[in-house]
């Protein structure tokens, strides 16, 4: 405990909530390793992670480098509206500096695919996996379903490519996509 000059006990504020210190540290450093922020702010990996996947969705921080373990990935802050932390509360991101909330859902492994789908033309299961951000045994699921309603097929095998290659039906993706919008 720190003393003034007539000898009083200086008292320092202590803590805070984990959300608030996780705030002031990236309000502080824009860019951040999400392993720097669990160690120096003392918050655990799952907590952490639910917390910027919030903060992402709802626009204050994006993911730079997604790495295959979330210690080394990498985020910018694009958003700050000031000292006061949003709070979240079932799926609800809301911002007491400008007064705004934002609703924030989980997508679906199979959304998160024929999102990916659009953007190419020919796949492999690994490749589609990296892509979409899901498992490979989601996608191998969804690869089931997607060739039951004609969205893609699968191309013959050749002798230079052992894995099983893909393409996509443009018209048949969008009726999915459609259905879920």
């Amino acid at each position: 405990m720190a003393t003034t000059n007539d000898n009083k006990a200086l008292r320092y504020k202590r803590g805070g909530s984990a959300l608030q210190k996780v705030w002031n540290y990236i309000r502080r450093n824009r860019v951040f390793r999400f392993g720097d922020v669990m160690m120096v702010v003392g918050v655990r990996h799952e907590y952490l992670r639910n917390l910027l996947w919030h903060l992402e969705g709802a626009g204050y921080v994006v993911c730079e480098d997604n790495q295959k373990t979330n210690s080394n990935s990498m985020f910018r802050v694009v958003k700050i509206t000031g000292a006061k932390s949003p709070s979240i509360i079932n799926g609800v991101v809301y911002d007491y500096n400008t007064d705004e909330r934002f609703e924030i859902k989980r997508k679906k492994p199979l959304e998160k695919i024929c999102q990916a789908l659009q953007t190419l033309d020919s796949f492999t299961k690994e490749v589609l996996a990296k892509e979409s951000g899901v498992s490979e045994s989601s996608v191998k699921k969804a690869l089931t379903e997607l060739k039951e309603r004609g969205v893609i097929y699968e191309f013959e095998r050749t002798a230079m490519n052992d894995k099983k290659l893909f393409g996509r039906n443009l018209d048949a993706l969008c009726e999915v996509l459609h259905e879920r919008a």
